[in-house]
């Protein structure tokens, strides 16, 4: 005969046994959800516009006085598609801070132009005098520099930093 003591026990390891199972039982229904539930958390995701579309815009603006060294996205909280870009560049010749500043100005537009009513701002966080491109002609002006550009943020931090001019 048993102790009451070890009914006790028996009896409560049952009833764990039965919460294990009510959890397993919950786990597996929640995984199964989410799996009938993937397809269309998966269409959501791509039809959720992202950055990409900034890129065509860039390209759009590519000028053949300038040398692009390097292309930054960065996708942002906030509204769909809101992206920072940052285009590192140089230009040389005797227009070459022009010829920076048009590219900049044509960034923009493309940007406003791609999505019209978000807020787009653009600045240059480097510009500055160098050694001309070793594809320019010798004795040319040279400037390096870094835009910056900002889609769907309102009020970006970054342009604490931007250069005025």
């Amino acid at each position: 005969m048993r102790c009451p003591r070890e009914r006790v026990g028996e009896s409560a390891a049952g009833v764990d046994g039965d919460l294990e199972g009510d959890a397993g039982r919950r786990a597996r229904q929640a995984k199964f959800q989410a799996l009938q539930t993937r397809p269309q958390r998966i269409e959501e995701e791509r039809a959720t516009p992202r950055w990409t579309w900034a890129l065509r815009t860039v390209v759009a603006a590519g000028e053949r006085e300038i040398e692009l060294q390097g292309l930054h996205v960065h996708q942002m909280d906030g509204a769909a598609g809101a992206c920072e870009l940052r285009i590192d560049g140089v230009t040389a010749g005797p227009h070459a801070a022009a010829v920076a500043d048009s590219f900049r100005r044509k960034i923009e537009q493309g940007l406003q132009l791609a999505q019209p009513g978000a807020p787009v701002k653009t600045g240059f966080l480097r510009f500055s005098d160098t050694a001309a491109s070793p594809a320019a002609p010798a004795n040319q002006q040279g400037i390096m520099f870094e835009v910056v550009a900002t889609v769907g943020v309102e009020d970006p931090s970054i342009f604490k930093r931007v250069l005025k001019f």
